[in-house]
């Protein structure tokens, strides 16, 4: 007979083929669909970008356009008026969609701006530069741009002052191509980030653009231009449609792509998973189109959906089955339905369980012999009573009713024989084929000793020690100890039908499928996974090693499995400390080279580790085997085996801890052992074996006694050594004082008579002398200040190799210094033509603690060197500051002296600061020079905390920089350069001496002469001694004759200081100022002069202001005060001549400089009236310090209080026409001085 699921199974599989036609053409469909969207979406997409690009190439056109117009116009004579009417012949908006309109970029070098700003303001009024930052090259300024109302934030725009659109801009210009930029934020377009472009387009003058020179960018007139926005680009192209989404990043391969524009669907998944990246190169740039296929696309395509026509087959494969399943159920009920009612009987009757038959209202119509036996009644005694009539429900009350429609189970009791008999009662409606309902079939089990039984497993369940589980056939938990609840985290109602696999963490669950299997194979009593690591899942997620026992069960639901379950953690943590603490003693013994024995006692015998073969020299082969103690005591030295049994004795007896060293031969050599042991006991207290180590120290002990006969040798050495070199430090200190006392004397020897040079250059100077003389004076005095200052150099190296330099710590004013380097550079730059540029301090850094003196020492070097090496082109004294202004009180400044110079090798660099060294021999014989400079320069940074560098190109030019960290301090600290400038313009001119009497003591005559020239020149009365002898004399005869004493310090007979000592020791002269006038220069010489008495210290060859505001400084207070000034002569506040020689030299050079000035600053009052407040500011301070510098007193004056006024917010007018007239007269005292030089 057919088994009754026999209908299901034909009609499931009519089904499952049905289902498997209908995926196979629904697949089939759908891959003939997507290749029909691939093709039709790749066309698209080329379409897309292509009209892209042809968009772009629309607005090249347009600046070829435009490009073509400047041209035509002439060389750079095209105009506001001009470029308008041009682009009003433009249909813009037809011709050119999407584009803001079309510009021109001019050109503009750094020294023509000014020129360039004037025209533009001619066209355009309210014409101003914009810059987002400064730099040094030419600016690339916007200068027209139609239609001008939607453009006018980016007129006067300079593009070279921002990195993206100066990169794209130099691009152009270098390569001759149209080129965009990378997408940057416009300024007529800011609310759009990052979505604009400049589109340019190079203009070139001296050719046809197509054989570009290597200067192209130089030769340039500008660049034609087209402001673009990308969303407008795009906007009304047939490519921006709803079929498709389009996104586009610009990159440059050495960052990641930077996406500008995307369609409000770029961000959502493409469709179908159609998307395309697509590269595209674009005027210079590398753009990336990534479009995506919208739900439209498909749409659009009206393509059927696969689904439909699976639907379809698979509805009629349903109907189908359906139709066979009841066709095959009615069949097998009508051969079931003849042998059911025969067996039935049968089954009931002879049933273990009791099985009662109800009518409709509950009462007994049938009663098998198992009921009759389970309830100790016959049939007669129950046929047609209630069912419910003899049970009772579990709490003692009577049990509901049997539900004639409805499948019913539960558990009741009834009392029999005295005791309680449970019961499990479970019924079935039965219905006739009509649907009538014909009462229940009940079906009674005895479970008393089966729930007694369950109790008792129950209890010991709990009672287990491990974790307990029990598993169905179906690996669901169907009982759970609390051992189980502790160990997963679970209480037992969670564990209750949860899937076994919940608890085996994921990464073990193939290994617990795989134990599984094996164990449901051949089930029996054994352990899970032997030999392999199991892990159980805790409700946390953490993983927690465990050991598995499997027991097999039968249940009532039939087959299961009780596991019982152990947390090992705490011994897999006990095994790892285990392993790991053996693994650090196997690396401690072989980091110690020691090897182990264990002494047995009970049999006398050692165990050796393979270490103890090898101190003891036995060969592997030898090693198996026992008698290591007789062998042990046969290699110790006997001596030694003599000394060593009491030890082992009293070790054996009383326990404790022994060490010892002795000796053992070894293959006819002695070798050194140290040894050290302790013991264990057994379970009864005594000693069982002995435990010890060996260590080999032969190569210890040999190196100990090397080491007490090296220590002999090199105590004797040290000694030798010792007075070795105390006779080379006595020789290296004569040495350096036989060095210092050469250069002292050589210094003064020269000083001497360049003193004598210089003063007579100073005095001639001021003579009446032709123009050749003029001209040979000047040489004359050039030679002797080029001699001073390799004297200088060579006493300064000579300081830096004694460490005697040192650096002031004084508030200066950095403008003040730099003003000062302009002023004498551009004199000693001459007729050279090389432009002097000197930048002005940053903001904030102007005021500074340090030593300026110094600091324009290294400047004034580089400037030299710098303009030396320069023929022409520029030389650049630049200063910047680089910290980020975190540190108050304290900045960072660099700064740097580049040229256009010859240049440095590379091999040169390496040496160039090295002292005597220049950059090769012809450059010492072209140009000169001890090759000190530098190397002091350098020192001399360094002692102020910084390093001077430099980088260097043969035949492009040189660059030296340094960088400093320095305090700043206030303009209150530091003199008012404008007062400064106006003392040492009006000085000059004045007899500063008047009235004041000197005593010059020297063994010079002509010295002698030369100071009393100058200094009665300078009004003074003069008296003059030629020794100390002689000075006392005199000061003993006029005790109150003289004002001041100027002692020089070596003489012959009575030198300065003995001359001094004896004045300080009279009591009429102890007051009078003495000076030294010496050409000693050495600090020591200055430090000994003051310790003796002396004043003050002025070194020779000396400078007249210097040594005239000394003696103002020292005169004898209240006597022989200087007289009033007398006035002025006309004229000379507006040119003081004589001021201005002092400076220059030689009445030619000076007017050179006169001339140069009026040229450059010649209408700078019209500047300053068209400036702003800044940069009038910064204007007026340059004039200040030039027109000082060249004796120009009024203008000084002047151009130092119009800054005041401008500093100080009041009004300026005033002061800009007083500043105006006194240029007027500086320049009508310019033209006579310049007649008066050329006649």
């Amino acid at each position: 007979m057919r088994s009754p699921s026999s209908p299901w199974v034909w009609s499931l599989v009519a089904l499952a083929m049905g289902c498997a036609l209908a995926f196979a053409e629904a697949h089939r469909i759908a891959a003939a669909q997507q290749e029909v969207r691939a093709q039709r979406f790749d066309s698209l997409v080329e379409r897309a970008t292509a009209e892209l690009l042809e968009r772009l190439n629309i607005y090249e056109y347009g600046l070829r356009g435009t490009r073509g117009a400047v041209i035509a116009a002439g060389n750079g004579q095209i105009r506001r008026e001009s470029f308008r009417r041009y682009a009003e012949s433009r249909e813009m908006a037809r011709e050119f969609p999407g584009a803001r309109g079309f510009g021109f970029v001019r050109r503009v070098p750094q020294a023509q701006l000014p020129e360039f700003l004037a025209q533009a303001r001619a066209e355009r009024a309210d014409f101003a530069v914009q810059q987002r930052s400064a730099h040094d090259g030419d600016l690339l300024i916007i200068q027209y741009v139609e239609p001008e109302a939607q453009n006018r934030e980016a007129i006067g725009l300079d593009i070279a002052s921002e990195a993206n659109r100066r990169d794209a801009a130099l691009q152009a210009l270098r390569s001759g191509q149209p080129t965009l930029t990378r997408p940057i934020t416009l300024l007529q377009a800011s609310g759009q980030p990052s979505q604009g472009f400049l589109f340019l387009l190079p203009i070139y003058t001296a050719h046809d653009g197509r054989a570009l020179p290597l200067d192209a960018a130089l030769t340039a007139e500008g660049l034609a231009y087209a402001p673009l926005v990308i969303n407008e680009v795009l906007a009304g192209q047939a490519l921006i449609h709803d079929e498709l989404s389009l996104a586009l990043y610009d990159t440059d391969g050495t960052q990641p792509p930077q996406r500008f524009f995307a369609e409000p669907q770029a961000d959502d998944a493409a469709h179908a998973g159609l998307v395309r990246r697509v590269a595209l190169a674009v005027y210079g740039r590398q753009w990336i189109a990534e479009v995506k296929a919208t739900p439209v696309f498909s749409a659009r395509l009206g393509l059927p959906p696969p689904q439909r026509t699976a639907q379809l087959m698979m509805g009629a494969s349903a109907l189908l089955a359906t139709l066979l399943y009841f066709f095959l159920r009615d069949r097998q009920h009508r051969r079931q339905a003849m042998v059911e009612d025969a067996h039935m009987a049968a089954i009931a009757e002879n049933a273990g369980d009791g099985i009662v038959g109800l009518d409709p209202q509950g009462r007994i119509t049938r009663w098998n012999r198992a009921a009759e036996s389970i309830f100790g009644r016959s049939t007669a005694q129950v046929l047609g009573r209630p069912l419910q009539d003899l049970l009772t429900g579990a709490d003692g009350s009577a049990p509901g009713p049997l539900l004639p429609t409805a499948r019913t189970e539960f558990t009741a009791q009834l009392q029999r024989d005295g005791r309680r008999i449970d019961l499990d009662i479970r019924s079935a409606p039965v219905v006739a084929q009509d649907g009538r309902s014909l009462g229940l079939a009940v079906t009674v089990r005895d479970i008393t000793e089966q729930l007694r039984a369950d109790e008792r497993f129950q209890l010991a369940v709990e009672a287990a020690p491990t974790a307990m589980l029990m598993v169905d056939a179906q690996q669901r938990i169907v009982l759970a100890s609390r051992k189980a609840e502790e160990l997963f985290g679970h209480d037992a109602a969670e564990l209750r039908g949860l899937s076994l696999d919940a608890l085996i963490p994921e990464g073990h669950r193939s290994d617990h499928a795989d134990n599984v299997a094996s164990y449901l194979r051949a089930p029996q009593p054994r352990a899970m996974g032997q030999g392999r690591a199991l892990y159980a899942r805790h409700r946390d997620g953490r993983a927690i090693p465990v050991e598995i026992g499997l027991n097999p069960v039968r249940t009532r639901e039939g087959p299961a499995t009780l596991a019982s379950i152990t947390d090992i953690s705490q011994r897999r943590r006990l095994e790892v400390q285990l392993q790991a603490t053996l693994d650090r003693l196997r690396l401690a013994v072989a980091a110690a080279d020691v090897g182990i024995w264990v002494w047995r006692l009970e049999d006398e015998e050692m165990e050796w580790d393979a270490r103890m073969f090898d101190i003891y020299g036995v060969p592997p082969a030898l090693r198996a085997g026992s008698g290591w103690v007789a062998f042990w005591q046969s290699r110790v030295h006997p001596d030694d085996l003599l000394a060593l049994q009491p030890g082992l004795e009293r070790l054996r007896r009383e326990g404790g801890t022994y060490e010892a060293s002795f000796r053992i031969t070894r293959a006819g050599e002695t070798r050194h052992i140290q040894a050290a042991a302790i013991v264990e006991h057994g379970p009864d207290g005594r000693v069982q074996r002995l435990v010890g180590i060996n260590r080999d120290i032969t190569a210890q002990i040999t190196a100990q006694d090397r080491i007490l006969e090296l220590n002999t040798s090199l105590e004797e050495q040290v000694a030798r050594r010792t007075q070795e070199l105390h006779h080379a430090l006595e020789d290296a200190r004569q040495a350096t004082r036989t060095k210092s006392e050469f250069l002292a004397n050589m210094s003064h020897e020269i000083r001497t008579p360049m003193n004598a040079i210089l003063g007579l250059c100073y005095l001639l100077a001021g003579q009446q002398l032709p123009a050749d003389a003029q001209a040979m004076l000047q040489r004359l005095r050039d030679a002797g200040q080029g001699l001073l200052a390799i004297i200088n150099d060579i006493l300064d190296f000579s300081k830096i190799e004694a460490h005697r330099l040192e650096i002031e710590q004084q508030p200066f004013d950095l403008g003040g210094v730099l003003d000062n380097l302009a002023s004498v550079m551009a004199a000693a730059r001459g007729d050279k033509p090389v432009a002097l540029v000197v930048q002005p301090p940053p903001a904030g850094c102007r005021y500074l603690v340090g030593d300026s003196l110094r600091l324009g020492q290294v400047l004034m070097n580089l400037l030299s060197n710098a303009i030396k090496f320069t023929e022409r082109g520029e030389v650049t004294l630049g200063v910047a500051r680089e910290d980020d202004g975190a540190t108050p009180g304290r900045v960072r400044l660099r700064l740097w002296v580049s040229d256009t110079g010859i240049g440095i090798g590379p091999e040169q660099q390496a040496h160039i600061f090295e002292a005597f060294s220049q950059a090769d021999s012809s450059t010492s014989r072209r140009f000169g020079g001890t090759g000190l400079g530098l190397t002091i320069s350098s020192h001399l940074v360094g002692l102020m905390g910084g390093n001077l560098t430099v980088a260097s190109v043969p035949g492009v030019g040189s660059t030296f920089s340094f960088t400093l960290d320095v305090a700043t301090t206030t303009a209150e600290r530091c003199p008012p350069l404008h007062q400064a400038a106006a003392r040492l313009a009006c000085g000059a001119a004045a007899r500063r001496l008047q009235g004041m009497a000197l005593l010059v003591v020297d063994d010079s005559e002509i010295n002698r002469e030369v100071a009393a020239r100058i200094l009665g020149g300078e009004g003074a009365t003069v008296s003059l001694a030629d020794d100390g002898s002689s000075a006392l004399a005199r000061l003993a005869q006029q005790p109150t004759a003289f004002d001041v004493v100027l002692m020089d310090i070596q003489m012959p007979g009575m030198d300065g200081y003995e001359a001094t000592r004896r004045i300080r020791a009279t009591p009429a002269l102890r007051q009078l100022p003495v000076v030294a006038l010496t050409a000693g220069a050495f600090p020591s010489e200055r430090d000994k002069a003051l310790a003796s008495g002396l004043d003050a210290f002025v070194a020779k060859p000396f400078l007249v202001d210097q040594l005239v505001q000394t003696l103002l400084h020292v005169r004898r207070s209240g006597h022989a005060a200087p007289a009033d000034q007398p006035p002025a002569r006309p004229g000379a506040t507006a040119l003081d001549v004589q001021r201005g020689l002092a400076v220059y030299g030689d009445a030619a050079a000076f007017a050179l400089a006169l001339g140069r000035f009026m040229q450059l600053y010649g209408d700078e009052a019209l500047q300053l009236r068209r400036a702003s407040p800044a940069e009038a500011a910064a204007l007026a301070h340059r004039l200040r310090g030039a027109a000082a510098q060249l004796g120009l007193v009024d203008v000084a004056e002047r151009a130092a209080a119009y800054e005041h006024a401008l500093g100080s917010g009041r009004a300026t007018d005033a002061a800009l026409d007083a500043l105006a007239q006194a240029m007027a007269q500086a320049g009508a005292a310019v033209a006579d001085y310049a007649r008066q030089a050329g006649g």
